[in-house]
């Protein structure tokens, strides 16, 4: 077939699959009687993130997902079992606990005064969200000194403390050594951000488990961690490894709702 006609007919796929990384983690359960392994896969493209979590066999589907748009700060949590999902954003909770931060953060060309009766205005109506949320104890981030290497990636080993109780043992390799490390960085660190947030209004109920593990302290950290493992009452509860991390070309459905299901309203507590 001649060159110029198979690029013709191969346009239109290139076209619907657009570039993107995918990373490939294995998540281990410790805190029944036998540690239980599952897979998560992670899509990053154009500023939007698609978590795939609970996947049993390279081949089944996930359990839930979990699909954020950094541009609009909405995420979606799907329960596929269930055939549901359910809508998370500001509007959802009357605004989220940094939201007022972030509005004033906007201001700072507007003229003094003007600004003063601004904050005054956005504190006032951001007071109820901000007084009901529950703040968790900022982490201690402290490095061990050591170093190892974890499928392929070197990284260097953290604690993570909260009130001086050992929450976490990381190990965080540099954002360089991830492919397509830099374009993903400040979407991955926003979706944290928000992931945190929403957990301080929802509490431990709220339908983005799994984020909160692979994203927690992302702001915090010198890097991505390859490795998380949770702790308990200094007892290993969990663990997330990064197995892989390469740049492919993503079907755009990855970022799409599944047809079909219901959608369900989140209300904060």
């Amino acid at each position: 077939m001649h060159l110029l006609l198979r690029l013709a007919l191969l346009a239109p796929i290139a076209a619907a699959l657009q570039a993107g990384l995918l990373l490939r983690f294995e998540a281990t359960d410790h805190s029944g009687p036998e540690p239980q392994t599952t897979m998560s896969k992670m899509a990053v493209e154009n500023g939007t993130i698609a978590l795939d979590t609970q996947i049993q066999t390279a081949t089944s589907e996930p359990t839930n997902t979990l699909i954020y748009n950094a541009a609009n700060r909405t995420m979606f949590a799907v329960d596929h079992p269930a055939k549901i999902h359910f809508k998370l954003d500001e509007q959802t909770f009357g605004g989220l606990p940094d939201t007022a931060d972030r509005m004033l953060a906007r201001m700072k060309n507007v003229p003094p005064q003007r600004r003063a009766e601004m904050e005054q205005m956005v504190r006032s109506r951001m007071g109820g969200t901000r007084a009901t949320a529950r703040q968790r104890p900022k982490p201690e981030i402290v490095s061990s000194s050591a170093a190892a290497e974890i499928n392929g990636f070197a990284c260097d080993v953290y604690e993570v403390k909260r009130q001086g109780v050992k929450e976490r043992e990381l190990c965080v390799t540099a954002w360089s050594n991830i492919a397509g490390g830099a374009e993903i960085m400040q979407v991955m660190k926003d979706m944290a951000k928000f992931t945190e947030a929403v957990i301080n209004v929802l509490g431990r109920t709220s339908p983005i488990g799994p984020a909160q593990h692979l994203l927690a302290d992302l702001n915090e950290l010198p890097g991505f961690p390859v490795s998380a493992k949770e702790y308990s009452d200094g007892k290993l509860t969990s663990e997330n490894v990064l197995q892989s991390a390469a740049e492919r070309p993503l079907d755009p459905e990855t970022f799409s709702l599944p047809s079909g299901y219901q959608s369900r309203y989140m209300r904060r507590q």
